[in-house]
């Protein structure tokens, strides 16, 4: 997805996405490929990371787009998608694949329309378990991987949307970009997964989980989605079932999660 300076990265996003395979993608990867102009346009489908079909497929979702770059005379679009719209779109669609789901959205983040909140698709994509980076343009180059920190201290919805999904937003210029790709890969590469026994307690509704480091003040960890089924009463009931030592499991806490600001 584009939008504003990020513009200036499109003309070398299908290199930089094409030479991560084999090395950064590898062939068990599954991706999809998304652009977004006038409608949302998907020219890769949960296929593997190849080469040359990755680079194929990002130079025809954003054919439509560089087109209307390019031709002045091009009408505007009548009722184009926005932002977030398309995020709880991509995240609905990534929510019947298997595995850790993840996406990268390369755009200023710049929302001017959508039918739905900014909040209300974070919701949806930190209860499916969709994790959202965010990649925009910046003209004065950075370290590999440094979060933007431009608008930290004022209200933004696409910080907040990347952050409380368990993603971030990275920046990156036209000379940086393969290497900030290379780092994002590294990043998903380097996530856990936290299992722990279902607290005794367990009520249905919303959760929250916060992971804390020992010994360590400075660390943020970010979770992406977290579910904790609520026992089957027909199987507690029934007798061959060996009931769990409440001991041994977690207590849930009574603190009702966080509400972020609309």
């Amino acid at each position: 997805m584009s939008g504003g300076d990020a513009a200036e990265l499109m003309p070398r996003i299908g290199d930089a996405i094409a030479g991560l395979a084999p090395l950064s993608l590898h062939p068990k990867d599954r991706v999809s490929i998304y652009a977004l102009d006038c409608f949302l346009v998907r020219s890769w489908n949960n296929l593997p990371a190849e080469k040359a079909g990755l680079k194929t497929a990002v130079d025809h979702a954003l054919q439509t787009w560089t087109d209307r770059r390019w031709n002045l005379h091009e009408p505007k679009c009548r009722e184009p998608v926005h932002l977030w719209d398309a995020l709880g779109f991509i995240a609905g669609e990534l929510y019947k694949l298997p595995g850790r789901r993840v996406i990268l959205v390369v755009s200023d983040g710049q929302d001017k329309g959508s039918k739905r909140s900014w909040n209300e698709v974070r919701t949806y994509a930190q209860s499916t378990g969709v994790a959202v980076f965010g990649l925009t343009y910046s003209l004065v180059y950075k370290a590999v991987g440094v979060l933007d920190f431009r608008h930290w201290g004022t209200e933004d919805p696409f910080q907040s949307m990347c952050q409380l999904s368990g993603g971030l937003v990275m920046t990156s210029n036209t000379e940086s970009l393969a290497e900030v790709w290379e780092r994002f890969t590294t990043i998903l590469r380097e996530r856990y997964i936290v299992e722990f026994p279902r607290p005794a307690n367990s009520t249905a509704g919303e959760h929250d989980m916060q992971v804390r480091v020992e010994k360590s003040g400075h660390d943020i960890v970010r979770s992406t989605g977290i579910s904790v089924p609520i026992p089957d009463a027909a199987v507690l009931a029934d007798p061959t079932t060996v009931p769990s030592n409440p001991s041994l499991a977690p207590q849930q806490g009574n603190r009702r999660p966080m509400k972020i600001p609309q």
